[in-house]
């Protein structure tokens, strides 16, 4: 897509004449927003993730001696330790959006945004933030009221489960299987 905006003047002539009501993008990918600003749209982003890690972080007031960051194994009862380390790894997801992330959009918000922009501003200017996530799951955090959780909306309804009721509980290979009709292919993964 960055590519498209920043090379395919028809596309974004087309996208500019077509007077669309909203831009509904993922922020993992920062061309959504900066179309979304060029076509001057409100934003509805479906998200968990953005440019620089949880979106979380970027949104809402995230005091980092009680909400761990992603993938650091903590909780929300950390020792001191854990805390300078959860600064540590917030702090590396800063680096990171300043020095790799923004100059690869750069070029793409100078060229079609007026006195240039950042990542994190578009983000900060999102209408709605649809959250792929349910409140329920995550630890205690302060949030926005311009957030919609929606956790579990790409999940398939539930089906029932094979019933091996009256089968010993004892599994063996396939092919020396004391159960000739059990259905084994059920329990590959």
């Amino acid at each position: 897509m960055r590519i498209t905006c920043e090379y395919d003047q028809n596309v974004m002539n087309s996208l500019k004449e077509s007077k669309y009501d909203l831009v509904l993008t993922d922020p993992a990918f920062a061309p959504g927003l900066v179309l979304a600003k060029y076509l001057k749209l409100p934003v509805v982003l479906n998200v968990r993730w953005v440019t620089s890690g949880e979106g979380h972080f970027v949104l809402a007031p995230s005091p980092l001696s009680y909400i761990p960051v992603p993938q650091s194994g903590f909780t929300d009862k950390m020792n001191f330790i854990q805390r300078v380390k959860n600064m540590l790894l917030y702090s590396i997801s800063l680096i990171q959006q300043k020095f790799v992330v923004e100059p690869h959009y750069e070029t793409l918000c100078n060229k079609y945004i007026e006195g240039g922009c950042d990542t994190i501003s578009l983000l900060l200017e999102a209408d709605i933030w649809l959250f792929r996530s349910d409140f329920v799951f995550d630890f205690p955090r302060p949030t926005m009221p311009n957030v919609v959780y929606i956790g579990g909306f790409q999940c398939k309804p539930a089906q029932p489960l094979f019933t091996v009721a009256h089968y010993p509980l004892a599994f063996t290979a396939p092919s020396i299987s004391p159960l000739p009709d059990f259905p084994f292919a059920l329990l590959r993964v």
